[in-house]
């Protein structure tokens, strides 16, 4: 009877591990160790299982939670005009989900969707950013006039483009 129990407890763990679900819960494979430890000396063939599924729901939910920490807090520094630290915070936590797709679910697969657009907007905005610091310090260097409005026309129609809450407070 108990061994029976396990392996049920044992196939709902495998579930609470699998993305398709996104569960990510320890309580269902915590309960089948608990019926393990009650079968008799020899029995303990699911152990390793059992380790690998805690250790693997345990991962994902940790990468999950970290991801969705650090995406948060990409969007705060991006709010107070820290673009670099933003775009670097972003690449950190979409690196995270790259390193274990099985956490790409849920909550945080929804996030990532919107991580990634604001990470694509961000990033032109600082190349445009750097473009337009590029242009205008070689405005400045220009004797002729008409040859400072010539360099920095190409980079005055992308001005609206460009956050200007966090313009004047970047170098």
């Amino acid at each position: 009877e108990t061994l029976t129990k396990l392996e049920e407890a044992l196939a709902a763990a495998r579930g609470d591990s699998a993305p398709q679900l996104c569960r990510y819960e320890t309580k269902r494979v915590d309960e089948a160790f608990k019926l393990a430890s009650r079968l008799p000396a020899g029995c303990d063939r699911d152990l390793p299982e059992l380790h690998a599924l805690r250790a693997t729901i345990t991962r994902r939910a940790a990468d999950q939670n970290w991801f969705l920490k650090a995406s948060s807090e990409a969007r705060s520094k991006r709010k107070s005009c820290d673009l670099d630290a933003a775009r670097e915070r972003w690449s950190q936590a979409l690196a995270a989900l790259d390193a274990d797709p099985g956490a790409r679910c849920g909550r945080a697969a929804e996030e990532e969707g919107r991580a990634k657009a604001e990470f694509a907007e961000l990033s032109r905005k600082i190349a445009w950013r750097e473009e337009l610091g590029k242009s205008l310090a070689k405005a400045e260097a220009e004797t002729a006039p008409e040859r400072r409005l010539e360099i920095l026309r190409p980079v005055t129609s992308r001005l609206g483009a460009l956050n200007s809450d966090c313009l004047g407070g970047e170098s």
